[in-house]
């Protein structure tokens, strides 16, 4: 049954269509498609029992923000998330699809990454990678209280409240992940700006005044709350008007903590 229930992930991925991919773990399951230069393809999955799209992905969204990686989009109804490890200064974006399929009380969770063309990355960097992920799903009947608390209960807040409880933390970076790394938080305020960015649309809530240094002489900025509001919600996004209160929901994606223009960023924000 779970085969027939994955024929659409066979159809586009057909190395996992073998009897013996399904009953191996996520390393046994690892398979790499493209070559040197084209676009690559690397993929794994895991079966677990009992496990629903709602436990699967309360879980995904902790552990992807809790590797840097950043939530762009989610669809429960037809078990798909996207997301993508943000670029750096030596690698460039990384796409991620995690999708979700169960037949006979068997969950299947399946993760692919994309290496774009001329991108050299090894297997072992790959499979290490989605298998961390993928490794640390837990069932309900062996981690119930694991996926209770990573379930992704919604904090409503002021946004010059969520920058206060930031700042009060900002100075160490193991605190910030232990109290807002997936989080989500329904966030209201004045919105400052609204700006486009390559794949979202960032809405800049009024901050709070945080001190720093400028030059070697001791000045201030400001702290701001960043909502990125994912370009397939146009309508959502047309709604807000800067210089106006308004309130959107998202997940804490990561501090950036510059010290001229720090923001508390949250992803895949919606109404």
């Amino acid at each position: 049954m779970v085969k027939l229930l994955l024929t659409g992930f066979c159809a586009v991925l057909s190395a996992f269509c073998a009897d013996e991919a399904f009953a191996a773990g996520c390393e046994g399951n690892f398979v790499r498609q493209g070559s040197f230069p084209e676009r690559h393809l690397y993929f794994s999955q895991v079966n677990i029992d009992g496990l629903t799209a709602t436990q699967a992905f309360a879980q995904i969204r902790t552990i992807l923000a809790d590797m840097g990686m950043r939530i762009l989009s989610e669809d429960r109804t037809n078990g798909i998330l996207t997301a993508e490890l943000p670029a750096t200064l030596f690698t460039e974006v990384q796409p991620i699809t995690v999708r979700f399929g169960s037949a006979d009380g068997i969950g299947t969770v399946q993760m692919v990454q994309t290496v774009n063309v001329g991108v050299i990355m090894t297997s072992g960097i790959m499979r290490r990678q989605i298998c961390t992920v993928l490794n640390r799903l837990t069932g309900p009947s062996a981690g119930r209280a694991a996926a209770i608390r990573q379930a992704p209960l919604v904090q409503t807040i002021e946004a010059k409240e969520l920058a206060h409880r930031v700042q009060s933390a900002r100075d160490n970076p193991a605190r910030i992940k232990a109290l807002f790394a997936g989080r989500q938080f329904r966030v209201t305020g004045m919105v400052h700006s609204v700006a486009e960015t390559y794949n979202a649309y960032a809405v800049q809530f009024e901050g709070i005044s945080v001190p720093t240094t400028r030059l070697g002489e001791k000045d201030d900025t400001t702290l701001r709350v960043v909502c990125y509001i994912p370009k397939t919600r146009v309508k959502t996004a047309a709604a807000v008007y800067p210089k106006a209160k308004g309130t959107l929901t998202g997940t804490f994606f990561r501090l950036e903590n510059h010290s001229l223009m720090p923001e508390i960023a949250l992803d895949d924000c919606g109404a």
